[in-house]
């Protein structure tokens, strides 16, 4: 059938939110940065790094070239059934030096990031009437061509929960400057919300230790600590995060903002950026920055008190079917097929304090994010059969008077 394509128009080419803003974003090598001011003006400044300085220089020095514009009219493109990635603002930009027009489409991403793609800039676009034609303009771009990824300066920190949650150990490999994965054992990742954060703010950002390994000369020893800025979901369910380093400084935007790729059906690898872009990030294994997590415990609890010898042993839960149970001297472990990100899920449950038949346990789950207090009620064994009654789970523990 036919689509009927759904267009509202601005009467006044003015900007408010989401597209108001000053905006920082890595373009063909060069450090830009994008200013769409309330009276519809757009300035857009580039500079080259100095030459000589690497990639962890502090000071912008030169200006490479400078763009002085203004709105001419703005649109908002969609149609029916099309998937929510493909909304987009058509925003006919006129350069004031140069008096020729170009065709901008603006893809709201997250409220602190802006997509765009970009025309050339034509004083003429229409060879048949030898006159402005703006519906021709936005059709010389491209639908496969490359965005360009723009990064709000002031920006509020968004959710991080759909991207990664939990608790991991990390192997990373740069494709750039040195092939092989770096697998040190100190290398975390660690997205969990703070105790006791207010609900709305549960999970707003995640901090990377980097091990080092001496026999590759891409590894690093770092610890990034990264606010996340908002996702968004293309047509292909790829998963793109922009991320904001806290531990970098606002004069050093090249180093602040990155971008990372990840996927619900591929949940043990991302892909990570090394500039403030998206472009270079073609799947969760295909990016400057590769990494695979695997799911560990929160922490290590220590056992201090056992169960009864006849507990020993390998058993099925009629409470979890699909769950295999074993328990020993200290730990019951029980290991689930699969949970929902994917991985199989494993339980210890390490013995803590006991008082008659209710023993106190400190509970830690792979791949989550706190450790938790049980209690197990178990009743005496009966043959090949254990019963128990267990209490709710709490953070601290509450059985004192056990």
């Amino acid at each position: 059938f036919l689509s009927k394509k759904l267009v509202n128009s601005q009467n006044r080419c003015k900007f408010d939110r989401p597209i108001l803003g000053e905006y920082y974003s890595y373009e063909n090598g060069l450090e830009t940065h994008t200013s769409f001011k309330e009276n519809g003006n757009i300035d857009r400044l580039f500079y080259r790094r100095q030459s000589g300085l690497g990639a962890n220089a502090n000071i912008i020095t030169i200006l490479n070239n400078q763009l002085l514009g203004e709105c001419y009219t703005i649109n908002w493109r969609s149609k029916p059934f099309q998937h929510i990635s493909k909304q987009h603002y058509e925003l006919i930009y006129r350069d004031k030096q140069k008096s020729c027009y170009q065709c901008y489409q603006i893809y709201n991403r997250t409220r602190n990031i802006l997509q765009i793609r970009k025309s050339e800039c034509d004083e003429v676009t229409s060879f048949y009437t030898n006159e402005m034609n703006l519906q021709d303009l936005c059709l010389t771009i491209n639908e496969e061509s490359e965005f360009d990824t723009l990064f709000l300066k002031t920006y509020s920190a968004e959710e991080c929960r759909a991207t990664i949650y939990g608790t991991f150990h990390f192997t990373y490999e740069f494709r750039e400057g040195g092939i092989g994965i770096c697998d040190n054992p100190i290398s975390r990742l660690v997205s969990c919300p703070d105790p006791g954060t207010p609900f709305e703010v549960v999970n707003e950002r995640f901090w990377m230790t980097y091990g080092y390994c001496r026999d590759l000369v891409s590894s690093i020893d770092a610890q990034p600590l990264y606010q996340c800025l908002g996702y968004w979901i293309n047509e292909k369910g790829d998963i793109f995060t922009a991320i904001a380093n806290e531990r970098v400084g606002s004069e050093r935007w090249y180093d602040k903002f990155r971008c990372m790729l990840t996927r619900k059906d591929q949940p043990q690898w991302f892909a990570k950026s090394l500039f403030a872009e998206c472009s270079r990030l073609y799947s969760p294994t295909d990016g400057p920055e590769k990494v695979i997590i695997t799911p560990i415990i929160p922490e290590v609890p220590t056992p201090t008190c056992v169960f009864p010898d006849n507990f020993t042993g390998e058993w099925i839960n009629t409470a979890n079917v699909n769950a295999k149970t074993i328990i020993n001297a200290t730990h019951i472990y029980e290991i689930a097929k699969v949970n929902n990100r994917g991985w199989l899920r494993e339980t210890y449950y390490v013995c803590q304090q006991i008082s008659r038949q209710q023993y106190l346990v400190k509970t830690v789950t792979t791949g989550e994010c706190f450790s938790y207090y049980i209690c197990f009620d178990f009743k005496d064994r009966h043959h090949n059969i254990l019963r128990y009654r267990k209490s709710k789970s709490f953070m601290s523990n509450v059985y004192d008077d056990l």
